[in-house]
């Protein structure tokens, strides 16, 4: 898998690093690989779950307001509640890609640097037609809340 290889790759300069003396002024010759991989990764994955506990709590909190809107016979409130809840959905969504995104720039970036004639080879032309979708979904999912938020 080439998200292995582009780990394996950060570990090796990141050693590297390290058996040159750990100077952070010639970081850049190693990639700025000045940690391992795994704290970046748990940071992630944190980040995520903290997001959808924040997305989840504030799903609830608009559904007991709804509910007590609804017990008082109010209809402009729920026009709200449905905007703001599917604004917390396309920020999930556009979270999610965010993170596709950065994906493929890390797999053609890697790519860029590591084969030969890399913009004549057709898997790094599709990583780059990958990269550039996804950005295109972004643009698009970016107008769809901005309109949700005019409602």
């Amino acid at each position: 898998m080439v998200l292995d290889s582009i780990l394996e790759h950060i570990k090796q300069e990141h050693q590297r690093f390290m058996e040159a003396g750990g100077n952070l002024k010639d970081a850049k010759k190693f990639h700025n690989c000045i940690a391992e991989p795994g704290l970046h990764l748990s940071l992630g994955i944190f980040d995520r779950l903290y997001k959808l506990l924040e997305s989840t709590c504030e799903h609830l909190d608009l559904e007991l307001v709804a509910m007590k809107n609804n017990a008082l016979g109010g209809d402009s409130f729920q026009k709200h509640a449905r905007a703001l809840a599917r604004i917390q959905d396309l920020e999930e969504e556009i979270s999610q890609h965010l993170q596709r995104k950065d994906t493929f720039e890390q797999l053609v970036t890697h790519l860029l640097l590591t084969v030969p004639d890399a913009m004549e080879n057709p898997v790094v032309l599709q990583a780059i037609s990958n990269a550039e979708e996804v950005d295109s979904e972004l643009r698009a999912m970016v107008i769809i809340m901005q309109n949700t938020q005019n409602y």
